[in-house]
């Protein structure tokens, strides 16, 4: 093992590219906080920390951007007591840098590797350990790989559309019951998601998270990064007045673009996807989970919002739509008071649809009293998402 790495260091570097050294650990013995307050253990990367004598990992593991022909030397040093490895999702590299353990090595305790490659084509990639995938995926052992198009990082690829504004997103589920029965998960067709997230937060921390809000306003547009490491499909239903343009997948430009409010992505897909707004939007993105066992049936739903504003004169004349709901907390009856007619869906905290109903323009009463005490989520197509507390 050692002696291979003393091999790889001493590769020449093809061509007049930029070095890039990235130092990433592997531990197992994070914990995160769902939003019911509930500490969940988890596996993962992180960022080496010199100055840490404890080092840390993230959920999701750090996203590593890198420049188009840039070579990188990606450094992963075992502190958990089993074997890991870097499988670079999508990504040209050799065998031998693949991570995949039957054909290149896995990384012990205590010990480290570099992963060499090259940065080719601009677009979305991800990383996971191969150890034991499906388990150790499943624990949080995943990020996300961006390659950026160099010299021209504002144009998606050569010669390409141009974008001003950057956003990622990562789609992931766990089966909880692993994260508290590691070493008795049982076999891989028992695996039954029951916590759906977006770049590590579900529910009401994604949606109060204001750094993963997507803002725009006149003339910009949006590249979205997205991809799905989950082990069910999800869709991501833009609103239409978003313009959504898909045009790379897997890193790999379309043969042409394709207009979707709907985009579906399978357990690994990656896209890259423009948003070009011509109207007023606050809203949202809705993320939804399906079960691949049962083809179409949405088991979890996050939402993402979309905050685009000052989209010139025209907009001043039309009557922005509202959404109010009242009082909150509340124990017998929400009012919910609009001047559109809307479909108004109830989700609870671990994004499962509760309950669906119909409003009309004006103040509608709507019988709380018979919900179960807890968090839920207010959502309406056109509206950011709204929490609220039925006590």
């Amino acid at each position: 093992m050692k002696q291979l790495l003393i091999v790889l260091l001493f590769i020449p570097l093809l061509g007049n590219s930029q070095i890039k050294n990235t130092k990433l650990i592997s531990k197992m013995d994070g914990t995160f906080q769902r939003e019911d307050g509930t500490n969940t253990p988890y596996w993962g990367f992180g960022e080496f920390n010199p100055n840490l004598t404890n080092q840390r990992i993230t959920l999701p593991s750090p996203l590593l951007i890198y420049d188009l022909n840039d070579s990188v030397y990606l450094k992963l040093h075992n502190l958990s007591p089993e074997t890991h490895t870097i499988h670079l999702h999508g990504l040209d590299v050799t065998q031998i840098n693949d991570g995949v353990p039957s054909t290149s090595f896995g990384v012990w305790f205590n010990d480290s590797t570099i992963y060499k490659f090259k940065a080719k084509n601009p677009g979305t990639y991800l990383y996971h350990c191969h150890v034991n995938t499906n388990l150790h995926a499943a624990m949080g052992m995943t990020g996300m790989v961006v390659i950026r198009n160099f010299p021209d990082t504002n144009l998606l690829y050569a010669n390409g559309p141009s974008f001003n504004k950057e956003y990622y997103y990562l789609s992931s589920d766990m089966y909880l019951y692993w994260n508290f029965n590691v070493t008795s998960p049982g076999a891989f067709h028992m695996y039954e998601a029951d916590y759906f997230m977006v770049n590590g937060k579900a529910g009401t921390q994604l949606f109060d998270d204001t750094t993963q809000i997507i803002k725009m306003s006149a003339g910009d547009t949006a590249l979205l990064h997205i991809a799905n490491v989950g082990y069910n499909s999800v869709e991501y239903i833009f609103p239409p007045e978003a313009n959504a343009v898909t045009h790379l997948s897997d890193g790999r430009v379309l043969p042409s673009p394709i207009d979707n409010d709907t985009l579906v992505l399978y357990p690994g897909e990656r896209y890259s996807v423009l948003l070009s707004p011509t109207q007023f939007i606050q809203g949202h993105i809705t993320v939804n989970s399906a079960n691949l066992y049962n083809t179409g049936t949405i088991v979890g739903t996050n939402y993402i919002g979309i905050n685009i504003d000052s989209l010139g004169q025209g907009m001043q004349d039309n009557k922005l739509a509202y959404l109010s709901l009242y009082p909150n907390p509340t124990s017998n009856s929400l009012q919910i008071q609009s001047n559109k007619t809307l479909d108004i869906h109830v989700y609870n905290v671990q994004g499962k649809l509760f309950e669906t109903f119909k409003i009309q323009p004006g103040i509608n009463s709507i019988d709380v009293s018979k919900f179960p005490k807890g968090i839920y989520i207010i959502g309406a197509n056109g509206f950011l998402p709204t929490k609220i507390i039925v006590e």
